[in-house]
């Protein structure tokens, strides 16, 4: 189970739930840096499909 930082009862219980949850939520342009995000979405696709 994986709950994000901010403890407001969002809980995941897959990396896919996270990742899909990440990408419906949050946008580039919420971060100070956009590139972060996209590089945060790279890293958590490529650990989604490492672990199938």
């Amino acid at each position: 189970m994986l709950r994000k930082e901010d403890t407001s009862g969002e809980i995941f219980n897959s990396p896919e739930e996270l990742l899909q949850w990440v990408e419906t939520n949050w946008s580039s342009e919420k971060f100070q840096q956009p590139e972060e995000f996209q590089h945060m979405i790279l890293s958590l696709r490529k650990y989604v499909h490492e672990e199938a």
